[in-house]
This record gives structure tokens, C-alpha cells and sequence, in this order.
């Protein structure tokens, strides 16, 4: 599902179990995925990137990753996602609530 008029694809790829989800986003060059507001307490995001860079601002924490990186941050609290590449970013997102 594409958000407003952006360039952020978000596509469901599956729930493996209960408070776990994979999610598939794609950022146009220069777009913004967020800010997200703070999940449940405990709550972690784990990203793998596809193609493309990002950088991921959570909290206190700010990386910045390129093409079969990864990493893992709290996400309980305001989070958001950049593009920071000349090309479309894909990555995956998992989601794991306590």
C-alpha cells in the first residue's frame, strides 16, 4: 500500500506468530518513512536492506545502512526512515512485540 502521494511502498509479507511481522518497504529517492510513533514497550525492529541506503533515526540511535546490511533497534520509541541513496531503497522490516 503506498502512504498519500510518497514515494513509501508498505507491503504485508506475512505474520510468522503472534506479535511478530514482516514487513517489505520501498523509498523513492529522498523519501521519508515516518516519523512512527513509539510501539509497546520491549518492542524491537530488525532491518535488512535490499537495495538502495537508509538511515534509521530511533531515539537516541542513528544508522545508517547500505545493501545486505542489517540491524536491530527499540522501537519503542518515535522512529523514522530515510532514503539517503540516489536510487529506490527496498528493505525488510521485522517487527517483534513483547
Amino acid at each position: 500500500m503506498r502512504q498519500n502521494e510518497t514515494g513509501v511502498l508498505r507491503e504485508a509479507v506475512l505474520h510468522p506468530y503472534r506479535g511478530t511481522e514482516v514487513v517489505r518497504y520501498t523509498l523513492a529517492k529522498g523519501e521519508v518513512a515516518g516519523p512512527f510513533p513509539a510501539h509497546e514497550t520491549g518492542t524491537r525492529e530488525a532491518f535488512i536492506v535490499l537495495s538502495g541506503q537508509i538511515e534509521i533515526q530511533s531515539g537516541r540511535h542513528r544508522v545508517a545502512l547500505v545493501a545486505d546490511d542489517a540491524a536491530a533497534l527499540p522501537a519503542d520509541c518515535a522512529h523514522t526512515i530515510v532514503n539517503t541513496g540516489d536510487v529506490e531503497a527496498r528493505y525488510l522490516l521485522l517487527i517483534g512485540r513483547p
